[in-house]
């Protein structure tokens, strides 16, 4: 398990940096211009209603009886998987019909605001991001086949292959000045990784025995599967609610707004990665087997010191977002104004990074317990409130409250989470004692708000040693902080044998 854990996430690193390096570029080339704005509604266009069944959802229902099968019944197996595939293929075709000659329509529901330029290029490359949709479902379908067999390669690429795509994309479009081109990179990178993953599953033998699967089978094994989905399907319906009504409140603000949320998302996103995901992948597994007084012991003790952690990175993202934002995308077509618009984004999401972390693993641990409607519960709390307050916030803080609401969402589902997992008291205690280092930090970034980006990013360097010398000044954080890294030295020395 932490075998494959380690793939996942150094592949989904890897990834997740060419994704840096595809949106520094993308900033560079068009900063937040219609282009930008158009092919961030075409893509939530057409990965929203996909999304709903092709990522946790699918993954939940699948895997477990993939891999169960495959031990007990490998034909059945096949079965599965070739009824899964077929069910997609049909959603695949149903979604790029309804999309295709709705597209206008589909288009103005989710960025009513829009200008008339912005929206005919948003239109474009829907259409072209519909093509690339089966390669989308099929690829995903043959990284969860492989992972079912304990091998990680297909997942763990998927991320970095689509970066790749998209890099290749953007500066073609540039160089030949058709920005359609953008969505081009997503579809045939795509059809290229469904076409070798296809070729890499049939030589590794998982469907070596595709050949004899009758329909009888592939109906047997395809009611349960579907089943599990149903009671999956919701959350990211909930998720995908709060992605499109963000997109259709930011087209109101105009081009840039619809750009910069994606821009202040990777930043975050990629805080909630480096903290959440390698906790989710190496422990969550292990949750079934414990006693309910054991989960809660375990998620305070796997919880805590990562913790720590986001709301030092919270703290750090939302004082110090400006010159973030600066070291990061402004160059080239990315100026000063794009910048500040980015980081008032950020600096409110930023606010409940702390609490992304804690919803990412209480929901999988939910999830992993079979406590679905517990999840559900949680995930309408998260939507309702920043759904319910954004526009409010909008209204009276601008982009600032765009990224303020997802913060205020997040942090009422971490509330609820832990009020249901029972250890709201301690991360309340944790908070309060951290309150002083947050106000000194945020003290420092308000009194250097006007110096260069140079003196800002010293004053954050110095703020990173203040919290690393708060952290250990404070016995209750220090001891906890050290447990971690006596276990970390532990866990790499060689076991002796008896």
């Amino acid at each position: 398990m932490l075998r494959g854990a380690f793939h996942l996430f150094t592949g989904g690193l890897v990834g997740k940096l060419l994704g840096v390096v595809r949106e520094a570029l993308l900033a560079y080339l068009y900063g937040t211009s219609e282009v930008v704005a158009a092919n961030r509604i075409a893509q939530t266009a057409v990965l929203a209603p996909l999304n709903i069944v092709s990522t946790d959802a699918l993954s939940s229902a699948y895997l477990p009886m993939q891999a169960k099968l495959l031990r007990d019944q490998p034909q059945i197996a096949i079965a599965l998987y070739r009824g899964v595939q077929l069910t997609l293929g049909i959603f695949a075709v149903v979604l790029v019909a309804v999309l295709a000659f709705t597209r206008n329509e589909w288009i103005d529901v989710i960025a009513p605001g829009l200008t008339g330029g912005t929206t005919d290029l948003a239109v474009t490359m829907t259409v072209v991001l519909l093509l690339g949709v089966p390669s989308y479902l099929h690829f995903g379908m043959l990284g969860y086949l492989e992972m079912a067999h304990h091998s990680y390669r297909l997942s763990s690429i998927r991320s970095s292959g689509q970066s790749i795509g998209l890099i290749l994309g953007t500066l073609v479009g540039f160089l030949l000045h058709r920005p359609a081109l953008l969505a081009w990179g997503f579809t045939v990178s795509y059809l290229l990784m469904s076409l070798w993953g296809m070729r890499y599953v049939r030589r590794r033998g998982y469907l070596s025995a595709a050949g004899s699967v009758d329909w009888p089978q592939i109906r047997t094994c395809l009611a349960p599967f579907l089943r599990r989905l149903r009671g999956l399907v919701l959350l990211p319906v909930l998720i995908q609610t709060q992605l499109v009504t963000e997109k259709a409140l930011a087209s109101h603000l105009g081009d840039t707004a619809v750009a910069s949320v994606d821009y202040a998302r990777l930043i975050t996103d990629t805080g909630l990665l480096l903290l959440a995901v390698p906790i989710g992948l190496a422990s969550l597994p292990a949750f079934p087997l414990y006693s309910p007084g054991e989960v809660r012991v375990k998620l305070l003790h796997m919880l805590r010191p990562f913790f720590l952690m986001a709301v030092v990175l919270s703290s750090l993202a939302a004082s110090f977002a400006l010159p973030i934002v600066q070291v990061l995308f402004q160059r080239g077509a990315f100026g000063l104004d794009s910048a500040r618009y980015t980081a008032s984004i950020l600096a409110g999401m930023a606010v409940g990074l702390w609490a992304l972390l804690i919803n990412y693993v209480i929901l999988r641990v939910m999830n992993s317990l079979g406590q679905i409607w517990l999840s559900v519960m949680v995930t309408v709390v998260i939507t309702v409130v920043t759904i319910g307050s954004r526009q409010m916030l909008v209204g009276a803080l601008g982009p600032f409250g765009l990224g303020l609401a997802v913060a205020l969402g997040a942090i009422a589902g971490s509330l609820v989470a832990l009020s249901i997992r029972h250890i709201l008291s301690t991360f309340v205690i944790d908070l309060l004692l951290l309150v002083p280092a947050v106000g000194v930090v945020a003290g420092l970034a308000l009194l250097t708000r006007s110096a260069s980006t140079d003196v800002q990013l010293l004053v954050l360097l110095a703020a990173v040693g203040l919290w690393a010398g708060y952290l250990l000044a404070v016995p209750r954080f220090r001891l906890r902080l050290l447990a971690v890294v006596r276990a970390l030295i532990a866990s790499r020395r060689p076991k002796v044998a008896a």
